[in-house]
């Protein structure tokens, strides 16, 4: 007996050291198109990172993302954990319908606290009209396709306390309530953790009432354009194997769409479509910068800027209706300065994120950083 099991830790053993200097030996990757994400690099040690424990908490990211065969991990755990009757696999959470749901049960309030003031700063020291959107999670809208006992963020309580902070230097546009309404619509993906088109029409007309704006599109009586397939970020986490493919929905509106120096006819990626990140299909992906030009009218206002995350990409293209000209700015990738944002005099502006990203992206405190 102890000799099987001795052969047992032997063979044990042995894999684990094969396998991880495999793992050493093959490059790391940059990016994981599954994933639709930059995976993290190998942190830098010093003495600080090591002491604060920074580094530890880095380099336990840095081992997990960078994992030999990681996807295909993944989806062996998916299913495994499926026969056993488990509600959720790699921080999604399976509900009803085929609907996925990331987990979301908690956020570092001193972030929120900051990315709050830099709006305000933001928002104070603008030369336009600013106002301030925040996208409540998919679970928000979809409760009843949660299962029992998932915990989750009070999105609505938080939602109307940010709503109450901005107000002070901007117009909040609260859309949760109009979500939440049409519950039984399809206004998110639900392997996706975005909106669908018919969400963000939601939204826009919204954003329409609240901003003045005469809203001249029609969703129900418009013909759009359909894209089968799709299987979102929910579904290239968690790899659940009997997942139900989104279709994604866009209209044809007219615009030409700018970004480093490169110029594309219309607002979307028709290849992207054909591709497994779909959703990039929308303005072409994500940026730190883009200029969308529309067909001039006497009849639009002149320019918007909206400052975002890729809640922004399906929302967007109802907007060209109303402005001649639109900046798109995601914090993420956007190292320009915001001082000279602010001090630009478009006829409004837009912040506009997700819920999760309000609460824990730190990129957002640049639009603080007015005096640098």
């Amino acid at each position: 007996m102890k000799k099987t099991n001795s052969a047992l830790f032997i063979i044990v053993f042995g894999f684990i050291c094969i396998y991880s200097f495999i793992n050493i030996l093959i490059p790391d990757k940059e990016f994981s198109e599954n994933e639709n994400k930059y995976l993290a690099k190998m942190p830098a040690l010093t003495w600080t990172s090591l002491v604060d424990g920074s580094f530890s908490q880095k380099y336990e990211k840095y081992i997990s993302e960078q994992f030999m065969l990681r996807d295909e991990w993944i989806s062996t755990k998916s299913v495994a954990e499926y026969a056993l009757l488990k509600t959720e696999n790699n921080g999604i959470v399976y509900g009803k319908d085929g609907y996925m749901f990331p987990k979301f049960y908690s956020f570092n309030a001193d972030t929120l606290k900051t990315n709050l003031e830099s709006v305000d700063t933001f928002s104070f020291n603008s030369l336009s009209n600013v106002y301030v959107m925040v996208v409540p999670s998919s679970y928000y809208s979809l409760v009843d396709k949660l299962p029992t006992g998932v915990p989750v963020v009070d999105e609505s309580y938080f939602i109307d306390e940010i709503n109450n902070y901005v107000s002070n230097s901007a117009t909040p546009v609260s859309i949760k309530d109009v979500l939440a309404v049409n519950y039984d619509k399809y206004i998110y993906y639900r392997t996706d953790h975005h909106w669908t088109t018919y969400g963000a029409w939601l939204a826009y007309s919204q954003f329409a009432s609240v901003s003045g704006l005469s809203p001249t599109f029609n969703y129900n009586t418009a013909t759009s354009n359909t894209v089968e397939g799709f299987l979102g970020t929910s579904y290239s986490k968690s790899k659940l194997f009997n997942a139900q493919p989104d279709t994604i929905e866009y209209f044809d509106f007219n615009g030409t769409l700018k970004r480093d120096d490169t110029i594309y006819d219309g607002l979307y990626d028709l290849d992207k479509f054909q591709q497994r990140d779909k959703y990039s299909g929308f303005l072409y992906g994500n940026s730190g910068y883009t200029e969308i030009e529309t067909d001039f009218s006497v009849t639009k206002n002149d320019s918007l800027l909206i400052i975002r995350d890729s809640y922004a990409d399906s929302f967007v293209p109802f907007l060209t209706e109303h402005y001649n000209k639109i900046v798109l700015v995601d914090p993420r990738y956007y190292n320009g300065s915001y001082k000279e944002l602010a001090n630009t005099p478009f006829s409004d502006v837009l912040i506009l994120f997700g819920f999760e990203d309000f609460c824990s992206e730190i990129s957002i405190a640049k639009l603080g950083t007015l005096d640098e």
